[in-house]
């Protein structure tokens, strides 16, 4: 345990010393923890007028295999691939980012066939473009702060799984701690990626997940 605070209050590009069974036990305890605080949202939403969960109705006869493995693979392309700075990985999450960003904009939905040229060619391009922009900052950047950006985006999109209907101050409340918890998330995919590979930050991702979308799809 001590190691994973150890990095999650100073991220680190690479991680020296031996992996341990101990370490990843720890690891998935962290997620279970914060995927008892989602089983708790998923109650609110269920029980509230205020807000609903979107993305269960955006697609009814999408398959569940679809659903289970396609978000937590392009979440991880988006925002940890490139927790590994290379200029390739970058372009991808970003041009991945984009996607997400210009799917909702263009056609209201992430997982849908509509335009689905159109917003490809625009993520792909504005992902070249704002990579050849930003590649020396981003080389530059302290590491702790390029890996917590990453980590409070991811949280923040989150938002979008939610159709609001109300300015109470529940809703504030509901959306900081959706907020919180997923950028937590995100801290500890982040550790996974680096301390193992991207592929069991994938894996893990999804099966962290899973229990969640059944419950939600069902």
């Amino acid at each position: 345990m001590k190691e994973i605070i150890v990095y999650l209050l100073n991220p680190k590009e690479r991680i020296t010393g031996d992996r341990t069974f101990l370490e990843f036990v720890y690891t998935i305890c962290l997620l279970l923890l914060s995927g008892f605080v989602g089983f708790i949202l998923m109650y609110v939403v269920r029980q509230s007028n205020d807000f609903e969960l979107v993305n269960a109705q955006e697609n009814p006869g999408m398959p569940l295999w679809f659903i289970i493995l396609v978000p937590p693979l392009l979440e991880e392309i988006a925002f940890r691939l490139s927790l590994r700075r290379k200029k390739l990985f970058v372009f991808i999450s970003l041009s991945t980012i984009f996607w997400f960003v210009f799917s909702k904009l263009i056609s209201g939905a992430i997982y849908c066939s509509d335009y689905f040229l159109m917003r490809f060619a625009v993520s792909i391009i504005t992902g070249a473009i704002v990579t050849i922009l930003t590649w020396s900052k981003v080389q530059s950047i302290k590491y702790s702060t390029y890996f917590y950006a990453f980590a409070i985006f991811f949280g923040m999109t989150h938002l979008m799984n939610y159709s609001i209907f109300s300015s109470s101050s529940i809703c504030y409340l509901f959306f900081t701690v959706v907020v919180l918890t997923k950028t937590f998330d995100g801290a500890i995919y982040g550790f996974i990626r680096i301390r193992y590979n991207f592929y069991m930050a994938v894996f893990i991702h999804a099966f962290h997940n899973l229990p969640l979308v059944l419950l939600a799809y069902s």
